[in-house]
């Protein structure tokens, strides 16, 4: 999932349908529904067109549509970047659900050092484009994100 929401000028719908169009599967319109549920998205109109959503709204509609892809991996670029803390605590315990039900592994890009904490088994430092430290869940990180880390 990019971290910029790319949306087609066409319906909520259309979006949130495009994967399953893309790969000839059927839309799984009652797991797109609990998903926009989850998210906090679950009063958004499917017929509203995407340039009427606000940046957050965009980004989690766009997190819903890579999840209906049901791949093994998903890869979160700044995925809450765009959400409020409302929003960001739903949006990462769905996904925490969403793991563990599916057993999809999720590669989760951010530069929130509390965020790495709450959610993450493992991290990855990532400073001046080398791969500086890994730390496994528990231990604390030694470099601070203020220092210019990615986790």
């Amino acid at each position: 999932m990019p971290q910029q929401p790319a949306m087609l000028p066409k319906t909520v719908e259309d979006n949130l349908a495009l994967v399953s169009k893309l790969h000839q599967r059927k839309f799984d319109q009652d797991l797109a529904k609990r998903l926009m549920v989850e998210v906090g998205l679950g009063d958004v109109s499917w017929s509203q067109n995407p340039a009427e959503l606000s940046g957050g709204q965009k980004q989690r509609v766009q997190l819903v549509r890579s999840m209906l892809l049901g791949s093994d991996i998903l890869l979160l670029d700044e995925a809450t970047s765009a959400l409020d803390a409302q929003s960001k605590q739903a949006v990462e315990s769905m996904l925490m659900r969403w793991k563990d039900e599916m057993g999809t592994a999720l590669i989760w890009v951010t530069h929130e050092h509390e965020q790495a904490v709450r959610v993450a088994n493992r991290f990855w430092y990532l400073e001046n484009g080398d791969l500086s430290e890994t730390v496994k869940k528990g231990e604390y990180p030694p470099i601070s994100l203020e220092q210019g880390g990615v986790v």
